[in-house]
């Protein structure tokens, strides 16, 4: 099993549309994919509800209890939408992730907001290293990108400075992902050729090479 945390502590990143596009692209290439709903707004499980036959399984497990259940799961990939303010919470769910997807908005109070997730992720790969283990992986995936901005260019050399390597595959703010969500579906789903399926196959590609799977 390979478990990729969306984590970001800030609200409005993407994260729920980052899980189930992920999600979607993974178990379109053949893989079996779970989506895990650990946050209590609830946002995943509400997109899966609108849809009577959903592919992918969508389980609701609370934070405390993510690393006792996550290993009980079947599926060959675990996706946690995993936002958490709360720290002892947050680190529930570093500490369950194989890879740990961060969105940021191209803005910079949306930088700015990742630093304390960014020390304690870090913080949690120096234990790992400290008992030996290979410590989680990490990567920033730029979102809700407008247009070509002066902005938008510079983020991810900001971002670079907080130590972790920024996918390539930008997530522009398309009409196509709310569009699909009402009905608990995904941009692949509904416009399979569209410019917003094509950005969530390249997600996905620079996913699978990251983990080498």
């Amino acid at each position: 099993m390979t478990v990729i945390a969306v984590m970001n502590q800030k609200g409005g990143s993407t994260k729920t549309t980052t899980c189930t596009g992920l999600g979607r692209a993974l178990s379109l290439d053949g893989y079996n994919v779970a989506l895990v709903d650990s946050d209590p707004q609830g946002s995943l499980l509400d997109w899966a509800a609108a849809h009577d036959d959903q592919p992918m399984q969508v389980y609701v497990i609370d934070r405390p209890a993510l690393e006792r259940e996550i290993p009980k799961l079947k599926e060959e990939i675990v996706i946690i939408d995993g936002t958490a303010k709360a720290a002892d919470l947050a680190l529930k769910t570093i500490k369950v992730a194989d890879l740990i997807l961060i969105p940021v908005q191209p803005s910079p109070l949306d930088v700015w907001a990742t630093s304390d997730m960014v020390n304690m992720i870090k913080d949690h790969q120096d234990d790992q290293i400290a008992a030996g283990e290979p410590p989680v992986k990490v990567a920033f995936v730029v979102s809700r990108v407008i247009g070509n901005t002066k902005l938008s260019k510079k983020i991810s050399e900001t971002l670079t400075g907080y130590g972790f390597p920024v996918f390539k595959t930008r997530m522009v703010q398309r009409q196509d992902h709310p569009n699909s969500q009402t009905s608990g579906r995904t941009a692949l789903d509904t416009r399979p050729g569209g410019l917003a399926a094509h950005e969530l196959r390249a997600l996905k590609n620079e996913v699978l090479a990251f983990l080498a799977l």
